[in-house]
């Protein structure tokens, strides 16, 4: 796995999302905020983030409150472990500092793999039963965790909770462990290289999924029923670039190949002649009759009498 370090890590994870998200991008703005708050923060612990994207947007979660079970961070975390048709893109991120003037934010990325970390997320976080609330006021109080709702406390008055563990020790030693992995199992690399392969494999994952969708449709399924088409996005046009989308119709195996908008399907297809596709898949067929044909005839040699029996019927 690899690790960027001392990055722009807003224009950084901007560009990667820009290879995966396709809906909800300005859920970003929202990420934005949430790394320049924590870099003002001083407590060492909470400058440490869990970060995501998916097709419909992207999450950042602190890594201190995700390692303690059945957080929101906790279960935010994990809610796409069982999701396995969602491309995943999922970071940790280490915020160092902030420009007060630019609002840039410098800090370390670490590209994990997300099906293994959730896992030992799941497996290695700690229990919890208070929490800290901080209100607007200055006045900060402890609260259980199971007395804390509308009904009892005023929300507009609290800017933030914080979950704390039962036991600190144990989740230092968790996220200490989680620094160890990070600092010995992850090699340097270049976050633009980075970016530009997630890029590559953006336009392969489109690709691949159009040619299995397709592989599934049985009959030319156009407005007219002159063309084979495969379901794209609402917004195709407006999510990818045009570079990337000529890049697409590149690396599917079809001359036929074009993408564009339907309007009686409100929406963009990838859409191929009937009789290239057609031809494509006959020697398939052929083939599929060829080795029934070699079985009957391997069975006949094993089994002489089959032969018989099978013109008797």
């Amino acid at each position: 796995m690899e690790k960027f370090m001392d990055v722009n890590i807003i224009d950084a994870l901007r560009a990667i999302m820009e290879t995966n998200t396709i809906y909800y991008k300005t859920d970003f703005n929202y990420d934005i905020d949430s790394f320049r708050k924590v870099a003002r923060r001083k407590e060492p612990e909470e400058k440490n983030l869990l970060w995501l994207s998916r097709t419909s947007g992207t999450h950042v979660y602190s890594e201190h409150q995700a390692f303690q079970k059945d957080t929101a961070e906790y279960n935010g975390w994990l809610y796409y472990i069982n999701e396995p048709s969602d491309r995943i893109l999922p970071y940790m991120v280490e915020v160092n500092d902030i420009d007060m003037k630019t609002g840039i934010v410098t800090g370390n990325i670490y590209a994990l793999d997300y099906k293994t970390h959730a896992e030992n997320l799941r497996d290695s976080a700690v229990t919890h039963t208070y929490m800290t609330l901080f209100y607007n006021s200055g006045k900060i109080e402890t609260a259980n965790k199971k007395d804390f709702n509308h009904y009892n406390y005023d929300m507009k008055s609290i800017y933030r909770a914080r979950h704390e563990p039962d036991d600190p020790a144990a989740l230092a030693a968790v996220l200490l462990r989680e620094k160890a992995t990070r600092d010995s199992l992850f090699t340097e690399g270049n976050i633009n290289r980075h970016i530009g392969a997630l890029q590559d494999a953006r336009i392969k994952y489109v690709a691949d999924r159009v040619v299995s969708e397709l592989d599934k449709t049985a009959a030319p399924n156009s407005p007219d029923k002159k063309d084979f088409m495969v379901y794209l996005s609402t917004y195709f046009s407006n999510t990818i670039p045009e570079p990337d989308i000529r890049k697409i119709i590149k690396a599917l195996p079809y001359k036929s190949a074009k993408i564009c908008y339907i309007g009686d399907k409100e929406g963009f297809y990838a859409v191929f002649d009937k009789q290239e596709v057609l031809r494509r898949r006959k020697p398939s067929i052929l083939n599929e009759v060829k080795n029934a044909a070699a079985s009957i005839k391997q069975t006949e040699r094993k089994n002489p009498s089959l032969k018989n029996e099978l013109l008797e019927v």
